[in-house]
């Protein structure tokens, strides 16, 4: 689903094929040790995986998630998929009675399953995620809009005669995949927003902008109807409040932007550079590399006490800049 999912943000884990043969069926101790090799190389790959925010784990797993048996490895495997973070994404029968194809889903973002019922021995299964939480550049002031109802009734409709009717299984994908892409695109309008819906700040919401407008007019009142005190301390307290509430975003967004980069030094200090408006500003080298007063020793002595003090005088330099004290923007930086 070339509108949903973007593979950029995910780390893909191959579980492999738990299938056992009729020889493996008659012996439960040998099935046993497989499947605990299997527990292990599955644990060893997400252990890999550790420091990743988005994990999709897909297979043929053979072990049926739809079992009441609290005593059963399915259990076992569950509470394995548990530890590292991983949910179920399919929660409905793919072979007869039983769900023996898995979505084990790490995400914060919204996702939901499809199973292809009557079209093989193991129905297939698709994944959709909801990818629209994550930072993306675009220049366009467009909004995509994907109606899913429509895409769910035309997928209820569809009679898949010419999936049927083909005997080559990579043909049968591209088709499938053709479909869907065509069901996708027939149901995904871009809207191109309007400017006074298009907000200046990545933590100004569209409401927000509402009430700026609110607040100008307000405003333009009580400048046309001056001495008019209701007036005067309704456009007052209106003002206050949207600065509490503006301010408690921008907080808000910055906080929720170093939780999301920690661990990431580089992104870290982005965000910081950000909420103390400094540009990045190249400064020549060459006062630094040249000789005072023709002696090496006061030379050095002049690198060294620019080095050893750049940390003070960027922090006193940022302070001044942003009129505000340290515990001020410490507060706004704390998670």
């Amino acid at each position: 689903m070339k509108e949903v999912i973007n593979l950029e943000h995910f780390k893909m884990a191959s579980a492999g094929h738990a299938s056992y043969s009729r020889q493996d069926h008659l012996s439960g101790q040998n099935f046993k040790f497989r499947m605990n090799n299997r527990r292990a190389i599955i644990d060893s790959i997400l252990n890999n995986c550790i420091n990743q925010h988005n994990i999709v784990l897909t297979g043929d797993i053979n072990l049926d998630t739809l079992t009441d048996n609290p005593n059963s490895m399915t259990t076992t495997y569950l509470n394995l998929m548990a530890s590292h973070g991983l949910r179920q994404g399919v929660y409905h029968a793919t072979r007869i009675k039983t769900c023996l194809d898995h979505f084990m889903v790490k995400t914060h973002s919204y996702c939901e399953s499809f199973v292809f019922d009557n079209l093989t021995d193991h129905s297939p299964i698709l994944l959709g995620i909801q990818l629209a939480g994550l930072e993306t550049k675009n220049n366009n002031h467009n909004k995509t809009k994907v109606d899913y109802e429509g895409i769910h009734r035309m997928l209820c409709n569809e009679k898949w005669t010419d999936l049927y009717a083909t005997k080559d299984p990579n043909m049968a994908a591209q088709i499938l995949t053709s479909k869907l892409e065509d069901i996708i695109k027939y149901n995904t309008q871009i809207i191109l927003l309007p400017k006074r819906k298009m907000p200046l700040k990545p933590w100004i919401t569209v409401g927000v902008v509402k009430s700026i407008r609110r607040r100008d007019k307000l405003h333009k009142q009580n400048k046309t109807h001056q001495g008019n005190e209701d007036l005067k301390q309704k456009f007052i307290n209106y003002r206050n409040t949207l600065n509490k509430l503006i301010k408690s975003l921008k907080r808000n967004y910055y906080r929720q932007l170093l939780h999301k980069n920690r661990g990431n030094i580089k992104e870290t200090w982005n965000t910081i550079k950000q909420i103390c408006n400094m540009k990045k500003q190249n400064q020549p080298s060459s006062e630094l590399l040249k000789l005072s007063n023709n002696n090496s020793a006061d030379s050095l002595n002049t690198a060294n006490k620019f080095f050893t003090n750049i940390g003070s005088d960027l922090a006193k330099i940022t302070l001044n800049k942003l009129n505000t004290t340290e515990s001020s923007l410490s507060i706004l930086t704390s998670k």
